[in-house]
């Protein structure tokens, strides 16, 4: 077990040679009173030795008096977390308005499009399809497809006010979701929903006709929400 002189800052092996050590060394070469006293720290008695009157004239025969500095622990800056953004399942189309307006003028009516995608505030709403192209957002594939079965929900709210949710669909090579590039149906479909919500006696827009392929409903966002029809002629 190692022994400590707190005068001088040094380890000894042992008490022996601890005790030769003040017996040899010039710094305890000379007289001092003892206080009875019991200090913390090593910064404690130095600090008491070298202000309190009884050690004084003691203090003057240090030559050294080394304090052991204090370790100071490692610090580790910590990352912000930075959550992952959320994978959109849908879109709506402001800039597609226009032409919904224009369907609509055709029977004096006008509703402006609502930007707030809300769910609770409407008081209508209608689950129906439209067509599109789709081009896969993963820049490892290249995919490109058509579909005739494009989930939609047209909403009605309050004031005269509109908006759609289009969903998106996945890639069946990777399975990513992507964003589809809508056509006239688009305009046509959202408008017939108003005029019919409106009272005015209209024809179903014409549909050029069935889809080609069965409605994979594990690649539509729609489907995954509970808001897509699987009826192409579901107006």
């Amino acid at each position: 077990m190692s022994s400590c002189c707190v005068l001088c800052g040094r380890d000894f092996n042992s008490n022996e040679a601890l005790q030769q050590h003040k017996r040899d060394s010039p710094a305890h070469k000379f007289d001092y009173t003892t206080c009875d006293r019991r200090f913390r720290s090593a910064t404690a008695l130095a600090q008491h030795l070298r202000d309190a009157a009884v050690h004084t004239q003691s203090f003057k025969h240090l030559t050294t008096f080394a304090i052991p500095p204090r370790k100071r622990k490692p610090t580790t800056k910590q990352k912000p977390s930075t959550k992952p953004e959320p994978i959109k399942k849908w879109s709506m189309y402001p800039s597609l308005d226009t032409d919904v307006s224009d369907l609509l003028s055709e029977d004096n009516l006008f509703f402006s499009f609502y930007e707030k995608d809300d769910d609770n505030s409407c008081i209508d709403d209608y689950d129906t399809n439209i067509m599109g192209q789709f081009a896969c957002t993963n820049p490892a594939c290249t995919a490109v497809w058509t579909s005739k079965q494009i989930a939609i929900t047209i909403r009605r709210y309050s004031n005269k006010r509109y908006n759609a949710r289009v969903y998106y669909q996945s890639c069946k090579r990777c399975r990513t979701a992507s964003e589809p590039q809508l056509d006239y149906s688009y305009a046509e479909r959202v408008a017939y929903r108003l005029k019919k919500w409106s009272g005015v006696q209209v024809e179903p827009p014409f549909f050029s006709g069935q889809s080609n392929g069965p409605h994979m409903s594990d690649l539509c966002e729609g489907c995954k929400e509970g808001h897509c029809s699987k009826i192409v002629l579901g107006l």
